[in-house]
């Protein structure tokens, strides 16, 4: 899904709530069989936040 032309994406929008590590965090300790409340409380972040990482709905552009 693409957003808006010249809408900040990632850190540089004043709302996120985590970064481009957190992210990597993420996805590394899923594939580790962690779930999403856990990830969630060890990165910082609500449950949905994780569970939007790892669908691709959010940070999709990070590898």
């Amino acid at each position: 899904m693409a957003g808006k032309p010249g809408a900040n994406r990632g850190v540089r929008n004043s709302t996120t709530q985590i970064t481009v590590t957190d992210v990597a965090l993420i996805r590394y300790l899923h594939g580790r069989g962690w779930g999403y409340r856990r990830i969630a409380r060890r990165v910082g972040c609500s449950w949905d936040i994780t569970r939007d990482v790892l669908r691709g709905k959010s940070w999709g552009w990070v590898k």
